[in-house]
């Protein structure tokens, strides 16, 4: 998954169950996430220090959320299977920080021909934590510092 990028290795390891609480089966996981520097495959043309922003007919910048990818690259991304137990891991490098957004890896579960996809956090403490204590990220840390006096 992380196509050679360097960082800081990180296993994410997840269980899906379905409403009754058992394994979900038949199903795929996809995972991605920006690099340590904040740039996420597909879009290093775009800056991780800058809100992405379009104009709109009011002259007012609005959020854009899924903009066009600028390039070819792909890393930290990958899709695998659940297993009998609904279970999967993935060996990737610990995020950095974009503009804008918390520390966070972006998890879609494929089911049938419906989905759920969520952006969550991970836990601010142990961000902190590897923020200072990894040379790779010490510009999250800092970037990240620097927009919140703003």
């Amino acid at each position: 998954m992380t196509e050679g990028r360097p960082g800081l290795p990180l296993e994410l390891r997840f269980t899906v169950l379905d409403l009754a609480g058992k394994p979900l089966k038949d199903a795929t996981i996809t995972l991605w996430h920006c690099d340590p520097l904040g740039y996420y495959s597909g879009y290093l043309d775009m800056d991780p220090d800058e809100w992405v922003a379009t104009a709109t007919p009011e002259g007012v910048t609005a959020v854009e959320w899924d903009p066009p990818a600028t390039d070819d690259s792909r890393f930290l991304r990958g899709t695998q299977p659940l297993d009998e137990q609904g279970a999967v891991a993935f060996s990737t490098v610990y995020p950095g920080w974009c503009f804008g957004r918390a520390i966070h890896i972006h998890i879609e579960v494929q089911v049938g021909g419906g989905g759920f996809l969520d952006q969550p956090a991970l836990p601010p403490r142990r961000v902190e934590q590897v923020h200072r204590e990894a040379p790779a990220l010490q510009r999250a840390l800092h970037a990240r510092e620097a927009h919140q006096r703003l």
